[in-house]
């Protein structure tokens, strides 16, 4: 009988995130489906609750089928982390490549629309989502965060911003992430939140360097 790592907490060391990499369809169809569950478990019973028996048990799969892919509920949550920021970096990407000629406070502003999106759509989830990253830390934060330091410097570098684009791109990341993830905004100030948190980034940038075009 496997381990149970349920309560296991990394105190600091690094996550595995996965022990098995999927490679063939239905393995990532596994994956996917262990994540999704592990999204619903956490969402109604909160991390301290979380276990891998339960997150098995709505996946429909065993919990050696589960051990094949992840360490335990650490890993199964860093994992989901990572694939939520992937989703919201792809769409944010993809609503860049169709807005090519937008000015740069124009797509600042799109960026935080998309984020605060996904925030409404599924705010309890993050809520709990994040509560339980304030415990895990480590390399999965490292990680998401360096996919969207990488899309924001491709701004930087799209508008030919002066200066350092790598320290710029942390500092729209950190920025944005840290206002318009901080807590709960109803939808209806959509517009005139993220209007603000533009205006605010790019005047953040400016004084880092020349003036941005806007």
């Amino acid at each position: 009988m496997k381990p149970d790592h349920s309560q296991a907490k990394p105190n600091g060391k690094p996550l595995k995130q996965k022990r098995k990499t999927p490679k063939q369809d239905r393995a990532k169809e596994t994956v996917d489906a262990i994540l999704t569950a592990t999204a619903q478990v956490l969402e109604g019973a909160g991390y301290a609750r979380l276990t891998t028996k339960a997150i098995a048990k709505r996946a429909g799969v065993s919990p050696g089928t589960f051990y094949q892919y992840f360490d335990g509920k650490a890993a199964a949550v860093g994992a989901l982390s990572l694939r939520r920021k992937a989703r919201l970096r792809d769409a944010i990407l993809a609503d860049l490549a169709a807005s090519p000629a937008a000015t740069l406070r124009e797509q600042l502003r799109r960026i935080a629309s998309l984020i605060l999106r996904q925030r409404w759509q599924e705010a309890e989830l993050d809520r709990k989502l994040e509560a339980a990253l304030l415990e895990l830390d480590g390399p999965c934060i490292e990680a998401e965060n360096d996919a969207f330091y990488q899309m924001a410097r491709s701004v930087m570098v799209a508008h030919k911003v002066p200066g350092d684009h790598d320290m710029k791109a942390r500092l729209i990341v950190r920025t944005l992430l840290g206002i318009l993830l901080g807590g709960p905004i109803p939808q209806w100030e959509e517009r005139q939140v993220a209007d603000a948190t533009a205006t605010m980034v790019e005047a953040l940038i400016q004084r880092e360097g020349a003036p941005l075009n806007t």
